[in-house]
């Protein structure tokens, strides 16, 4: 019987088993990820001639794309293993089964069909081990992942810094996450984002990896820029990394957004959001206008939502540009950011999405709490929420107080 460790396929002009694939695109992978994350901490100069212009300018997303490209590569080839195994454990399980009729049919041969089938059970169980040791692999393999992903999201010294409290509940639902957190202070601005990219997994952390490398060089290369201004920027941005020209067939890959920019001298909030809105609780005097647009999202606790546009960042059939919310705050406001997980999960006694109005409840509910502990209870509503049920999305929630 075949070992599953001498199965080979052919890649390019080379005939690998499961070790040489593993190691050549192990080292490829490593390689180029090295070269990334080098392209982002230290980015080259700008030359001297075209083509080093060019390659220092777009250095950070050709790696990216490398990595990208070498991952759907390798998950090509990986499906030739993949087959080729299955293949051969559908026909280990066929022969196990004719020789199980056999022995009813046949008494006199009891004794050395027995014999084969414990042998063949036994190299059931090698190949079944073998797929759980690949299993362990690849989980292993996503794990160091999250280590990177996580080692590019920034540290919440300066949010304390300038005095102001902060909670971040992050909770991917498969180790990555297409949901991504940012903020930088640029002066006295404070800018602060929560994203959603298209899916989850793998695919989304690559996009937030993408999304958050983007917001690093809008804002490293910009004077105060307005959040509609950046978001504007950003899809252009995201639209060209991705090849997204809006024809019929092309990738709809993007992101919902919520971005704010806090100046900490005057507290004045500027907001603009891409299908993710925000939800302040504040005591401010609002204009006739903000009124108006916020007098039918008021609950008890004077939760009050500011709209975000219905387009994503990426392409859309009826893209317009951005709208812009200026807000006054005051001391001990608070306001919250988040992408579409934490309402989108089933729970409950009747097993149905937590939607919009239940979480403003729960945010209304928990909004008076000390910051700490609030985070503990809005995390603790959606376990409770959710229960036995798999976690359906990556959730994000961020809260601010003043």
């Amino acid at each position: 019987m075949k070992n599953l460790n001498d199965l080979k396929i052919k890649v390019y002009i080379f005939n690998l088993n499961r070790k040489q694939f593993f190691l050549i695109y192990g080292l490829l992978f490593i390689f180029i990820l090295f070269l990334l994350i080098f392209s982002i901490v230290f980015p080259l100069k700008n030359g001297s001639d075209d083509w080093s212009v060019w390659f220092s300018k777009y250095q950070t997303i050709i790696w990216l794309v490398s990595i990208i490209w070498l991952v759907i590569e390798a998950q090509f080839f990986w499906n030739k293993f993949t087959r080729k195994q299955l293949q051969i454990i559908e026909n280990q399980k066929e022969i196990i089964l004719e020789k199980n009729e056999e022995l009813k049919q046949q008494n006199e041969e009891i004794a050395a069909q027995r014999d084969e089938i414990l042998a063949q059970n036994d190299e059931i169980l090698l190949q079944r081990d073998i797929v759980l040791k690949q299993k362990k692999e690849i989980t292993d393999s996503i794990i160091y992942a999250n280590r990177i992903q996580q080692a590019i999201f920034p540290v919440e010294d300066i949010v304390s810094q300038n005095y102001i409290e902060l909670f971040i509940i992050f909770k991917p639902r498969n180790i990555v996450s297409g949901d991504f957190y940012w903020y930088k202070q640029n002066k006295n601005i404070l800018y602060l984002t929560a994203a959603d990219c298209t899916g989850h997994g793998v695919p989304g952390a690559f996009l937030s990896i993408l999304g958050v490398s983007l917001l690093n060089e809008i804002i490293g290369k910009s004077t105060e820029f307005q959040p509609d201004v950046i978001l504007n920027e950003l899809r252009i941005r995201i639209k060209k990394s991705l090849h997204q020209s809006g024809k019929k067939g092309q990738t709809q890959d993007g992101m919902d957004i919520a971005f704010c920019s806090l100046n900490l001298d005057t507290l004045e909030l500027q907001y603009a959001g891409a299908n993710n809105p925000l939800w302040l609780i504040s005591k401010i005097n609002l204009s006739v206008e903000e009124k108006n647009e916020t007098e039918n999202n008021e609950t008890e606790n004077n939760l009050l939502e500011f709209k975000a546009d219905r387009m994503p960042i990426g392409t859309y059939p009826k893209e317009q540009p951005f709208t812009n919310h200026q807000i006054q705050l005051k001391k001990s406001d608070r306001f919250y950011i988040f992408s579409d997980g934490y309402q989108s999960q089933f729970g409950g006694e009747k097993n149905e999405k937590l939607k919009s109005k239940r979480f403003q409840e729960i945010i209304s509910k928990h909004c008076n709490k000390p910051f700490p502990n609030q985070k503990i209870e809005i995390e603790n509503e959606f376990e409770n929420w959710r229960g036995e049920i798999e976690q359906v999305d990556d959730v994000l929630v961020i809260g601010v107080k003043l």
